[in-house]
């Protein structure tokens, strides 16, 4: 295994979120069904490396079937996950590291510089190997309370799926840097052991501020992703450095009121996750042509609208207003800026 092989790894690992998958502590008989759940996401996102490791991510799959969806499915995506950039970073200092006043603002905007930093100095995936293997290390049950939740609940799917949801930024594996398509698998065989280990054990009480970690990890995976989708896969490098002007404006904005900016900027954040990777994975069966691949797709697109539906049922009336116009927006932009393109262009014409 070469030096980038193993940086692609520490990526994939990180996309997981060993750490938050250990502090679930659900029963074993819903980790199980859990992990049975997550199986068709990551054997299709096995299927679809194994096939290609494009340098746009999931924008490239969806373009191949339609050119229109692709549109839709990039603008949804990164309207995901740059909302989710900054207010995670003030999630963070605020709730996992209990901050306030003076040393909230200080941490957080010392956190959101360092992350872009490491961004522009090409040192992210150093960065997130480090993570990854601190991740592991901490989720190691050593010296834990031992606390087996064993019993058997009437069947209840809705508990699974919602615990099936939390590896769900797996899917920015396809953003990273080429590896093995096998890593997907590899994981999955990590995620399966963790929820089977949640099941046995509980979090000592320090561990709540050390999960900063994960959450970190997921902001410099997801602006590693950007980067690569922006700057190599459309070379373009002056749109990714204003999207760091604009990460750092909204990241100070939602300092003075971070309960607020949180609760206006989640939502839609993860309303269009799902929303995008349902195009996505609806949109797959058309790229793959074979049945069981298909079959595979199809319900990781279930899994994936059953996230979605859960956002809509669970958002306050300003937040599913905004989850609503998010989504028509994204559906909205692509088309609107071709109408404009076409206009442009008859004005020019003599």
């Amino acid at each position: 295994m070469n030096k980038r092989n193993v940086l692609t790894l520490g990526f994939a690992v990180n996309s997981v979120a060993p750490m938050g998958i250990v502090a679930l502590h659900e029963g074993l008989l819903t980790s199980i069904e859990t992990v049975a759940l997550t199986s068709p996401l990551f054997l299709t996102l096995f299927l679809m490396l194994r096939s290609e490791w494009p340098s746009q991510g999931l924008y490239s799959y969806v373009n191949r079937v339609s050119t229109k969806l692709g549109m839709v499915q990039l603008v949804s995506w990164l309207g995901s996950y740059f909302l989710y950039l900054s207010y995670t970073v003030d999630y963070i200092g605020y709730w996992l590291l209990g901050l306030r006043g003076v040393e909230f603002y200080l941490v957080t905007s010392t956190l959101g510089f360092s992350i872009l930093v490491l961004i522009l100095t090409n040192l992210e995936y150093y960065g997130l190997l480090i993570m990854a293997v601190s991740q592991v290390l901490l989720s190691l049950p050593i010296g834990w309370k031992l606390s087996p939740y064993l019993a058997f609940p009437p069947i209840d799917f809705l508990s699974p799926l919602t615990s099936a949801l939390v590896v769900i930024c797996v899917t920015l594996i396809p953003y990273s840097q080429p590896g093995r398509p096998r890593y997907v698998l590899y994981v999955f065989g990590l995620s399966s052991i963790m929820f089977v280990i949640s099941s046995f054990f509980s979090v000592p009480s320090y561990f709540v501020k050390f999960s900063s970690i994960s959450a970190a990890a997921l902001v410099i995976a997801e602006f590693t992703a950007i980067k690569r989708l922006i700057w190599v896969g459309f070379r373009s490098r002056k749109l990714f450095l204003l999207l760091c002007v604009v990460f750092l404006i909204t990241l100070m904005a939602g300092l003075p009121y971070p309960v607020s900016y949180y609760d206006l900027t989640v939502a839609p954040s993860v309303a269009l996750l799902y929303f995008t990777l349902g195009l996505t994975f609806f949109a797959m069966p058309f790229y793959f042509r074979r049945p069981l691949h298909s079959l595979l797709s199809l319900l990781t697109a279930g899994l994936v609208t059953y996230g979605l539906y859960s956002v809509l049922v669970s958002s306050t009336p300003i937040q599913l207003s905004l989850e609503i116009g998010a989504m028509l927006g994204s559906v909205s932009l692509p088309f609107l800026v071709k109408v404009i393109e076409v206009l442009f262009k008859k004005g020019k014409s003599p």
